[in-house]
């Protein structure tokens, strides 16, 4: 889903230092301001300078704009979900697939 300037795509752990990974907090990647290029960078720079380690600490520069944006998203999708009578569904050959088709009627 993208609007409002929001950018759809996957968004992968980083690795720091060889085998750690930034397990606490998702970092996009393709961001609004400077693009794919721009958030790789900060993400790598992030994660071999400052995770878990002494400068790791809040930064007061920090806008937490993408934070409101995935915000707005999942209330959009939550409110279009709840006041719907169609269940998201399981994709062709997703192993859940069977188990939800088996709780169908129990929906209707």
């Amino acid at each position: 889903m993208s609007s409002k300037g929001s950018v759809d795509g996957r968004r992968a752990h980083a690795k720091a230092n060889g085998n750690r990974v930034n397990c606490c907090f998702r970092i996009g990647r393709d961001l609004i301001d400077g693009g794919l290029a721009a958030g790789t960078a900060r993400a790598e720079d992030y994660n071999i300078n400052r995770y878990h380690q002494p400068k790791d600490e809040f930064d007061p520069k920090w806008t937490f704009e993408g934070t409101a944006q995935e915000t707005a998203v999942a209330v959009r999708v939550g409110a279009e979900i709840a006041n719907s009578s169609r269940w998201p569904a399981w994709k062709q050959g997703a192993e859940f697939l069977g188990i939800r088709a088996g709780s169908d009627e129990k929906r209707r």
